[in-house]
């Protein structure tokens, strides 16, 4: 999200000598990050958005032209400001949509979301949990699972 500058931010950080020096480090590249936001940084987080909620009917080419790019340079650009490929973001958001929508409980089975967010099967699935989660779904998204998490405030909070 933050490029390559964040690495050297981290190695400054360590470097730091206190707390405060710490946090005015950070408070400074952030700020700037606000204020030196180039054109080209917006047009990558606009990007972003449209990636992250069009996942199912969108692909680099049609957003690269959207953009003014041409589709390499898109992802080049994407991956050096997001740190992963245009198509690497779209997975993510659609397993990340698909567990929101599995943990908030309005489908019937974990298959019926799977399938209704773009998965083509319950093993393609199963393939995204276990590399993105290191487990199986039942691991993470069995019954117990659904009583509270931070996507569902209306639940109880069981402590």
């Amino acid at each position: 999200m933050f490029g390559k500058n964040v690495s050297v931010l981290g190695e400054r950080i360590i470097e730091a000598g206190d707390f405060d020096e710490r946090v005015s480090l950070l408070e400074d590249f952030l700020i700037k990050k606000i204020v030196c936001e180039s054109s080209e940084s917006r047009m990558i987080s606009a990007a972003v958005d449209r990636l992250y909620y069009g996942y199912s009917i969108l692909n680099s080419k049609s957003v690269s032209e959207s953009v003014g790019l041409g589709v390499r340079q898109f992802q080049r650009r994407f991956k050096s400001e997001v740190g992963v490929t245009p198509k690497q973001f779209m997975c993510l958001s659609r397993f990340q949509q698909t567990v929101r929508a599995c943990l908030l409980g309005s489908y019937q089975s974990m298959l019926e979301c799977a399938l209704v967010h773009g998965y083509y099967d319950q093993a393609h699935f199963i393939h995204d949990f276990k590399n993105y989660t290191g487990h199986p779904p039942s691991y993470l998204l069995g019954p117990e699972s659904r009583m509270t998490h931070f996507y569902n405030t209306s639940r109880p909070r069981l402590c």
